[in-house]
């Protein structure tokens, strides 16, 4: 009856630690999420006297966290995919970039060297251009700023024959308009065209000034052709061609044309429109 009574015992205090031991392997799931045999393989050093105040800090931080988002891991994959994509069209974009913008710096290199060269070339021809319609004098270009050619403007100085050297401004209306013109047959001898409207450009200027501008005319015979609005005698007297313009009636306009004999011409191919 003894032994009985004792193996009753036994069995339910063995009932308890089993009870207990399952309990504890639960604690240990949920808790820190090892199992039983992962437990035994760890060692645990020496605590320090406030480790259950630790733990219990260490459990409210956890649960702080919140719950756990279990598509996160697939969310994270999403993202990283989208990423990488991204990712890679950003580097076309600043590869299209890089491209573009050494383009652009070609494209001003070239358009610097070639205005730098036109510009040395009128330049040199609008000194010369100058010194026939005046008999004489000194004309220069000159940019105002060197070192952005571009967007740089252009200074005019010319030495009237007989003057100082001035600016532009300063000169008479005649000799502005001389200027003028002979910085647009500069143009003109550097790059030519085939036909020029001029009107009334003569108009300021005085009888022997309107020879030397009807000489550098008739230096363009064979490559342009001038169409010459004017009302100066000398100017019309050396074109070939006349197309005068009256009103012989109000509000009625009539273009009565008139072909020079060529020896009067003496070879001018100078095209003349005139208002009488």
């Amino acid at each position: 009856q003894n032994l009985n009574s004792l193996a009753n015992k036994l069995e339910v205090e063995r009932a308890r630690c089993e009870s207990r031991r399952a309990t504890a392997d639960q604690r240990l799931l949920e808790d820190y999420a090892i199992s039983q045999e992962e437990a035994l393989v760890r060692t645990v050093g020496e605590l320090p006297e406030d480790a259950q105040a630790i733990v219990g800090r260490l459990r409210r931080d956890l649960r702080a966290l919140g719950d756990i988002n279990v598509g996160a891991i697939e969310a994270y994959d999403r993202l990283s995919s989208r990423f990488v994509e991204l990712d890679a069209q950003r580097d076309d974009v600043q590869t299209g970039m890089d491209e573009l913008q050494g383009a652009v710096k070609e494209l001003d290199r070239l358009t610097r060297d070639r205005f730098l060269s036109t510009f040395d070339q009128v330049r040199s021809m609008f000194s010369q251009t100058f010194a026939e319609l005046f008999g004489g004098g000194e004309a220069e270009l000159s940019l105002t700023n060197e070192d952005e050619v571009i967007s740089a403007g252009v200074q005019v100085s010319v030495t009237v024959p007989g003057k100082k050297r001035q600016r532009l401004e300063l000169l008479s209306g005649g000799e502005r308009s001389m200027s003028a013109i002979a910085f647009l047959f500069a143009l003109l001898r550097v790059k030519s065209s085939p036909l020029v409207v001029l009107d009334e450009v003569d108009a300021p200027l005085d009888g022997r000034n309107v020879e030397r501008f009807v000489e550098v005319l008739n230096t363009f015979k064979g490559t342009t052709q001038f169409l010459v609005i004017t009302h100066n005698p000398v100017t019309i007297e050396a074109a070939p061609l006349w197309f005068g313009v009256t009103m012989q009636e109000p509000g009625c306009t009539s273009i009565l044309p008139y072909s020079v004999p060529e020896e009067v011409v003496s070879n001018s191919l100078l095209q003349s429109a005139i208002s009488p």
